[in-house]
């Protein structure tokens, strides 16, 4: 691969969040920058990105976008997404506090709420929210007031309150890496950075309990928030924090056995993270870059894992940046080299991915050069959390107590972590390929809602096919369509009501087709028990082995889609009426 043949677009990129870090990566690589139309190897694309943009990624060429990318990583759809992995596969994928989607979730977490402490604080975030924007501390009885308050059609969702962060000179810090993502499609694609950075709080930590709860400066790590009041970086390399609390640890001889597990539970909350985005995001990219267009690497995306450790050395998932910040104004030399590192080394891996018979190859040098970890080859071990562990669970869903169900157990049972993560990515590949032989492009302008460019729908019919050829009863297979239609919205993936009027239904989209699988198959555990696995599980004739590292639920999900697979009930549902919308019932 001849860098000096490689050329770069940088016609749409940001000159206040990446120019600094683009032209350093450039400039260090040796390719060109070009920011005018003509041949270039790569695009780099930061302004706003509509579906219509990716026709100007030819055949061969990449973009540093994946569509839809930014509703993905948004508050209530990520904490979606993984409630469906770990729905899937268990609680060993449960590396987020818990988070209810609100107002939806709202009386589940009152339910909840009623199980916690009397002293228990939770943090709400809006769903579009960045920079620390609208994020509030407040006391369990406050939340549903709060909740009632925000603007009309607002989502937020809200978190336990980790409570006992670890503290390096007595300031609560958060933990930022760059994922790169280079494919979603499955298996999913990634790298992690090692070269990350610790951002700190400006006021000393004390519990939010003890009246500091309003004190943001003292809770939040944002850079935006903190570096505005004190006017410098309040960043750290991950380096220098993994030192300190390496030193802290032999000094006091407590937690040895967590510290040196702990790269590797961060490893794995970012490879939880960027497997949970990957169905939708195959879906959504596929609309956008149909197969002619696709490379190895078509699309690559830096995204930014935000990680919180606790006092025994657990990481928490706090959040995921579609584009977090690589700008250099006031960076020292360790910022810089975690950012410029990052950029180069997904240019590199997209440059890679262009080159087929060596692509291998120069992946295995872009990864040694710039300190990447592979998220799809981490040698993930069964979970293993710190020793206070047991003192941190109400920050993690309880989990099932239905009869033969793995979860908590699948890992230490089945392997790796990798290998329930491929598991269901292999579940959730075959939703989209029920999806995609059903499905029907949108009839659009008439339509109650407002749906993507290019998107694809199933239709009642179609969706009810699909049920019978599992078994589901049309009564249930109906009820669970309704529903799920009239919360198309609630994901934030781009559907949303519209302003039109008229009786016609869309039919599902992927992600809402999902969301009704899952509750028909929650319908047909809560009625039927393991009856309902026995029924589902002698529709899978293919070979495939009885107990894959999935939840109990997880298989029958999986059997279900198998079934839906074998029958063509979609497919004939769709191809009698195509592109029909459904009327209300």
């Amino acid at each position: 691969m001849d860098s000096s043949l490689v050329r770069v677009n940088t016609a749409r990129m940001s000159a206040k969040y990446y120019a600094d870090a683009v032209h350093g990566a450039l400039a260090e690589l040796g390719w060109e920058e070009v920011n005018s139309g003509g041949a270039c190897d790569l695009h780099w694309w930061d302004a706003p990105i509509r579906r219509e943009d990716f026709a100007a990624v030819q055949p061969g060429r990449a973009i540093n976008r994946f569509y839809g990318m930014v509703r993905l990583c948004r508050k209530v759809c990520l904490a979606r997404q993984l409630a469906w992995l770990e729905e899937l596969v268990g609680t060993a994928c449960a590396v987020s506090p818990r988070t209810w989607c609100v107002p939806a979730e709202l009386p589940d977490f009152a339910r909840g709420a009623e199980r916690q402490a009397s002293t228990s604080v939770f943090i709400i975030k809006p769903d579009a929210g960045c920079q620390g924007e609208g994020i509030a501390l407040v006391p369990g009885e406050e939340v549903a007031r709060r909740v009632r308050a925000l603007p009309t059609g607002a989502q937020a969702v809200v978190q336990a309150y980790i409570p006992r962060p670890l503290l390096l000179g007595g300031l609560k810090f958060d933990l930022r890496f760059y994922v790169l993502l280079c494919a979603a499609r499955h298996p999913v694609e990634a790298y992690m950075c090692a070269r990350g950075l610790a951002r700190f709080a400006t006021h000393a930590y004390t519990p939010p309990e003890d009246g500091s709860m309003g004190d943001l400066f003292a809770h939040l790590t944002n850079s935006t928030l903190n570096t505005g009041l004190t006017g410098v970086s309040n960043k750290r390399s991950w380096a220098h924090v993994h030192a300190k609390i390496g030193e802290r640890v032999r000094v006091s001889g407590v937690g040895l056995d967590a510290y040196e597990g702990l790269w590797e539970r961060i490893v794995r909350v970012a490879a939880v993270a960027v497997h949970a985005l990957g169905p939708l995001a195959a879906e959504l990219q596929q609309q956008a870059l149909p197969a002619p267009a696709f490379s190895r690497y078509a699309s690559f995306q830096i995204l930014g894992v935000d990680v919180m450790l606790d006092e025994d050395l657990n990481a928490w998932l706090l959040e995921m940046n579609h584009s977090p910040s690589m700008a250099l104004e006031g960076a020292d030399e360790d910022e810089r080299d975690a950012k410029v590192h990052a950029v180069q080394g997904a240019l590199r891996l997209a440059r890679a991915g262009q080159v087929d018979s060596e692509s291998d190859a120069h992946v295995v040098r872009a990864c040694s050069a710039h300190a990447l970890v592979r998220l799809h080859h981490a040698g993930l071990q069964p979970s293993t959390r710190g020793a206070g562990a047991e003192s941190q669970q109400h920050l993690v869903k309880e989990p099932s107590q239905r009869p033969g169900d793995m979860t908590g157990s699948a890992l230490s049972l089945h392997g790796n972590l990798l290998q329930a993560l491929d598991a269901a990515g292999a579940v959730m590949h075959e939703a989209r390929a029920v999806f995609e032989a059903a499905a029907s492009p949108v009839p659009a302008p008439r339509a109650r809602f407002s749906a993507p460019a290019g998107g694809r729908t199933l239709s009642r019919q179609a969706f009810t096919a699909l049920c019978a050829a599992a078994g589901v009863e049309g009564t249930v297979a109906m009820r669970v369509y309704g529903q799920c239609v009239s919360d198309i919205g609630a994901m934030g993936t781009g559907w949303a009501p519209g302003t039109a009027t008229g009786p016609l239904r869309p039919g599902l989209p992927f992600h809402a087709f999902v969301t009704a699988i899952f509750a028909v198959a929650r319908e047909r555990l809560a009625s039927k028990g393991d009856a309902a696995w026995a029924d589902v599980g002698r529709a899978r004739d293919d070979g495939a082995p009885r107990e894959p590292p999935l939840t109990h639920f997880g298989m029958c999900v999986g059997t279900m889609l198998n079934a839906m697979s074998k029958s063509g009930s979609g497919r004939l549902a769709a191809d009698a009426e195509p592109g029909r919308e459904v009327p209300d019932e």
